[in-house]
């Protein structure tokens, strides 16, 4: 029988495509970006607080795990409780913008296990695909936790049906958590890769 293993990136919306890149002009800058290795994977996950370095620096090998956490207090002001604290408390958020960085990042209800089981439960695995390769989807969670504007990003060649499938099974999704930003539900994106594997 044929199986999908889904790979998904909690990070926003999720260091492992280029809208998570740490922007050119980081001065006046607040939110959470990634670095990357020369293949691709993520290197540096950083927070950052109108321009300066603050909370932990998380560092990937080039496997894509993590393998140090390394704290920054560079602001003179941060407290002792910076990572109870909102680093966006001031930022005014916009009702109907759609955000790539935010305080808390969108969630499936139950976490990353509970979505692997959906999928595996509801999935039709395309009879016709004999092959193997990934489908990278991209949507958004709106304020509400509904899913929207789901599109393919990158396909697999020569397999519509696998990237319809995708399309089906995230439509057909319950209501995650929104993200956050200042303490207020907001719509994100979220970008998940799809791996197809041959038996």
């Amino acid at each position: 029988m044929k199986k999908i293993a889904l790979l998904f990136f909690i990070m926003l919306n999720f260091c492992g495509f280029s809208q998570s890149k740490c922007p050119d002009e980081i001065q006046n800058f607040t939110g959470r970006c990634c670095e990357f290795h020369l293949n691709g994977k993520i290197s540096q996950q950083k927070e950052y607080k109108k321009g300066k370095l603050v909370g932990e620096i998380q560092y990937y090998d080039e496997k894509g795990y993590i393998v140090l956490n390394k704290n920054q207090k560079t602001d003179e002001n941060l407290n002792e409780n910076f990572a109870e604290s909102n680093p966006n408390e001031d930022v005014e958020v916009e009702k109907d913008e759609i955000y790539n960085f935010v305080d808390k990042d969108a969630e499936f209800k139950g976490g990353q296990m509970e979505m692997n089981k959906f999928i595996s439960e509801n999935f039709k695995y395309p009879t016709s695909f004999t092959g193997q390769g990934k489908v990278y989807a991209k949507f958004v969670i709106e304020n509400d936790g509904s899913v929207s504007q789901v599109q393919i990003v990158r396909e697999i060649p020569d397999c519509e049906a696998c990237s319809n499938e995708v399309i089906r099974i995230l439509k057909s999704m319950p209501k995650w958590i929104p993200g956050k930003l200042g303490g207020k539900a907001i719509r994100s994106y979220v970008q998940i890769p799809f791996n197809f594997l041959p038996k």
